[in-house]
């Protein structure tokens, strides 16, 4: 990656396969990034549906972040396990150094818990996962986010619901887990941001199901505009479009469905600390300000 030294694979929440762990090493060092991969990635636990043990992927996070050498991080995949660190996590240890790490889906629970505590950089952004196949949109908007592209960034998007023009930093988020966030003490005020929803392979009742509990905790009414990434396996165009009309009344900004992000090909990348403008109902992110980035 453009501007980075050396990048630390972590697999803060489901089980790895060991050739996306060789293959998206080979592909990160082939952009030129040295890549550590940190010991406890392929573990495994009892439990089938974790990486390794919370004590082994704890150990795995902090040992990237003591290391100085280490100036990104990058989430080897989601899947469940991320909300499980939050309270064993060295915060202080967090804050010492503004380490962007990349991820989304279940990664969401870090990212927030991240933000809660003032603790590095969360970058939504495809996973080492995905890297491989990812398109040139998804790459050009990951080097934009991490400062490695000049100017601004178009975000296409189809407006459901007009409102105010605004300026706002980014929170993308998987609607589950952020709904699942909510009354712990990891869950951070989102007042005033440009929120990013997305989900996979759940129900239409689920997804209104969180919708509603984002809405009755004010997050919904206080945010500077919402936008409905992918939601992948959720239901019918029907289905979704009731859904995203009904809880578009609760924004008093402008809404938008059809955002890029999620668990589809052609995401966009989003820096929580680069901000998104709105102008006449168009997104594009703003150019991030010199040293902003790095660690």
């Amino acid at each position: 990656m453009p501007g980075y030294r050396h990048g630390a694979i972590i697999a803060p929440a489901g089980p790895v396969k060991p050739e996306v762990v060789n293959n998206g090493a080979a592909f990160l060092e082939s952009r030129g990034l040295r890549v550590s991969v940190m010991p406890h990635v392929q573990d495994g636990a009892p439990e089938k549906y974790f990486s390794a043990s919370l004590e082994q992927r704890v150990d795995d996070l902090h040992r990237a972040w003591r290391d100085p050498e280490i100036d990104l991080i990058v989430c080897a995949r989601g899947g469940f396990g991320s909300m499980q660190l939050l309270p064993y996590l060295d915060w202080n240890l967090l804050r010492s150094r503004a380490v962007p790490v990349l991820g989304l889906s279940d990664i969401t629970a870090l990212h927030l818990g991240m933000l809660k505590n003032g603790a590095g950089i969360p970058v939504s952004s495809v996973m080492l996962s995905g890297m491989m196949k990812a398109g040139e949109f998804t790459l050009r908007s990951l080097r934009f986010a991490l400062g490695a592209e000049e100017g601004t960034f178009e975000l296409p998007a189809q407006l459901l619901k007009d409102g105010r023009d605004f300026t706002a930093l980014p929170r993308a988020l998987n609607l589950s887990v952020a709904a699942a966030m909510c009354g712990t003490p990891y869950m951070p005020d989102l007042s005033g941001s440009f929120l990013v929803l997305e989900d996979l392979n759940e129900p239409p009742y689920r997804i209104e199901r969180g919708l509603m509990q984002l809405q009755m905790c004010g997050v919904l009414a206080q945010c500077a505009g919402l936008a409905f990434g992918q939601f992948t396996g959720c239901g019918t165009t029907d289905e979704m479009e009731l859904i995203y009309r009904k809880y578009a009344a609760y924004v008093d900004g402008p809404v938008w469905t059809g955002f890029p992000f999620g668990h589809e090909s052609g995401i966009a990348a989003l820096n929580w600390n680069v901000p998104v403008t709105c102008r006449g109902g168009g997104l594009a992110v703003l150019q991030a300000q010199p040293g902003l980035l790095r660690a």
